[in-house]
Parts: C-alpha cells; structure tokens; sequence
C-alpha cells in the first residue's frame, strides 16, 4: 500500500481504504494498519535517517520494496509501544520473505542495528542556530516548511504546530440539528448513528466556517468550490437552497447521494464544471468559496502532503484562489454575503488574499475578525476564513 502512495502518487487514505477493503482485517488489526501507514508517511524523514545509519548500504542502495517495508519496522521500533520489539522486527522480516524485490536479510540486519540504539535522537540541527532545519529534522518536515513555519509564527508556536501536525487528528462529528461533538472512537454505535442520518463526520474546523456563512432560511447559497460536500450538506441544513459547482462529477454524485441519505435532496442542485458567471440561479443571498489550496493545515489528514507540496505551489494555488474570488464577487447580490476559506495557514493564500481581494473590489467589506483554527490551539484542522458583505447600492 506504501508503494502505491511512494511510486504511484496515490492519496494516502484512498489507497489505505481500498487495501483494508480487500483485506480479511478487521478490528484492532485494521487500527494497527492505520496507524502504521499514516505514521509511516509523516515520520519518513526521521525513519530515513535512522535507516541511512544503520544501513552500511545507506538509503541510495536500497530498493523502494526494501526500504518501505524498512520504514515499518523502524517506525514500529520508535514510534509505536503497543508493538514490542521482538514482534516488530519479526513480523517485519517475515513480511519482506512475501515481497518481491524485497531483501528480507537486509531488513533483519538493519532493523537489529536500530533495535540496538533505542534513544538515539534522529535531529542533529540546534533549534537556536538552524531554526528550520532543527524544526524540519526533528518533527519530519521539508527544511522549505520550518521556515515557513518559523517566519510565521516564531520558533516557540512553530515548533508547537509542526509536534501537532505529527499526532492523529481528533473525531469530530456534527449532529444534525445540532452542534459539534467530538468521538473518543468511531465505534458501532456511531457508525449506526452514521448510517441513520443523525450525526455527519466533520472536522470542527470545517463545521466554522459553514457557521461563518450564517446562511439564513430564505438563502439561496452558492457552494463554488463544493468537492465532496460536506459544507454544501452543511449549508442546507439552514438555507433555503444551496447550488454546488464542481468540476469533478463523481464528486457531486457521492454528494447527490448523501443529499438522498440525509432528506435534503430538494435542497441541492448540483452543477458539474467549472465555476462561472453564467450560473441560472445567480445572483445568489450568499457564495461560499472553499478554495483550492495547499492543504497545509490538514497534514495530519493527509501526511503525504507534506512531501509532495513546494514552496512555489503556494503562489500557484493562490491565483487560482484570486481568480475564484474575482468570479464569486460578481455572483453575490447587493447585500449579501461572501465567505472565503482555506485549510491552510501561509499568509499569502489567508490575510494577503483577503486584502487584495478588498483592494480589487471596494464594494465589499470584512464583516468581523478572520476565522482561524488550528491543531494545537482548537484541536481541529488548520483553516482560515473570512466573511465579506456586499452594499446594498
């Protein structure tokens, strides 16, 4: 399954989904897989440095197959207490005898060798000299994302953000009707409630920045940027219609049948393609623009992120964050309301867009302080919003 994250670029919890489908695991082994798979993806560069010691081949004469399955152990070996040692190093090796390609010798050799120096720290560089990269070697980030966090926020809440980044992220769920619950564990009794209709899986955050909207009952929202849905499930909950538009149509029929599942089908009308001024039931009471961003702050969600994401993606999504606004501006009546967001934290995709946004089209104006949510401060994902109103003139 890390092959496929590694080799093919595939989503992390796509990928991981679809292995525990075709796996016969179940219960605390499908936890243990989870566990094992995104620890593995958010600690690499700590797990690659422990295993370029103890490797005499080092990382560069190591074949993919071999060194993920390296990965596993080592993270076992470090990271993970419920696993002893002795079974982590023997059903590791025992997996590599199955794997074509793979060195199962190798792997015994390098995982004892670990084993050897359980304490050993995996960071060299001191926080006081090499801010960036101490926070990049010690909590498994690009050298190019401690800065950043760094530059932001200071060395002290930095190196708060990136320790958070690494735990698992919490349960939250909306309850319909409502408000937000958070789950110690999603058991059967929730997934009944799941199944039901009564409670939605939402990450707090997300759930903010739909109240941000407060769409009223005589609403007719737009969702410009709708995905999967669950803000445009969200928002008809208390409008009187929500219009979502996505350009990815397999998104809007899981969607359409959440719609379905829920009672809010006469609610949604869904639009596949791209956003434009060219939308029939424009203009509209109010526009929420969840945007394309660099995901930034939902790596513990999606921990591949933080290895595929470059400094220059960060101008790249932020035109066509601009661009979106530009066109939801010119859907909003006069009087109503605009809601920006993003589950990110860098400054040029939250406070810089919003106020260029300002500058572009004086006749709205910042309704209240921006949203923002993070996970060491609110236990949720990492997103910014903020609310525009339109003149009335």
């Amino acid at each position: 399954m890390l092959q496929r994250v590694h080799v093919d670029e595939a989503y992390s919890h796509l990928a991981l989904d679809a292995a525990l489908e075709a796996s016969d695991l179940e219960g605390p082994d499908r936890g243990l897989a989870t566990a094992l798979v995104y620890g593995v993806l958010t600690w690499e560069r700590a797990l690659d440095r422990l295993i370029d010691r103890a490797s005499h081949r080092g990382l560069k004469g190591l074949n993919s197959e071999t060194l993920d399955l390296l990965r596993v152990g080592v993270y076992q070996l470090r990271f993970l207490d419920r696993v002893p040692d002795h079974a982590a190093l023997d059903e590791t090796v025992a997996v590599a005898r199955n794997v074509p390609g793979a060195d199962h010798r190798l792997v015994n050799a390098v995982l004892r060798r670990a084993a050897a120096h359980p304490d050993e720290p995996w960071w060299g560089a001191v926080p006081e000299r090499k801010p960036a990269r101490w926070l990049g070697e010690r909590w498994s980030l690009p050298n190019w994302l401690g800065n950043r966090l760094h530059q932001q926020f200071g060395l002290e809440r930095a190196a708060s953000l990136a320790e958070a980044f690494t735990t698992a992220p919490p349960i939250w769920v909306r309850e319909i009707g409502g408000g937000a619950v958070r789950l110690e564990r999603l058991d059967d009794a929730a997934r009944a409630r799941i199944e039901a209709g009564e409670i939605v899986v939402q990450d707090l955050g997300a759930q903010r920045v739909v109240d941000l909207c407060a769409a009223g009952p005589d609403d007719t929202v737009l969702d410009a940027c709708a995905g999967l849905g669950g803000k445009t499930l969200h928002l008809a909950a208390s409008a009187k219609r929500v219009v979502a538009v996505d350009p990815a149509l397999s998104k809007l029929e899981l969607l359409s049948a959440a719609a379905t599942r829920l009672g809010l089908a006469d609610r949604i009308r869904v639009v596949p393609g791209v956003l434009s001024t060219e939308l029939d039931d424009a203009p509209f009471d109010g526009v929420l623009v969840d945007a394309p961003c660099t995901g930034l702050g939902v790596l513990r969600r999606h921990p591949e992120t933080r290895w595929r994401r470059t400094e220059p993606d960060i101008g790249r999504v932020a035109d066509v964050q601009r661009d979106l606004l530009d066109i939801a501006a010119g859907l909003v009546r006069p009087g109503g309301w605009l809601v920006y967001s993003v589950c990110t934290w860098t400054r040029e995709e939250t406070s810089k867009q919003v106020e260029q946004f300002l500058e572009r089209h004086p006749r709205f104006a910042l309704d209240g302080d921006y949203l923002v949510t993070m996970p060491d401060s609110d236990d949720a994902d990492g997103f910014f919003g903020a609310r525009f109103v339109s003149a009335n003139g």
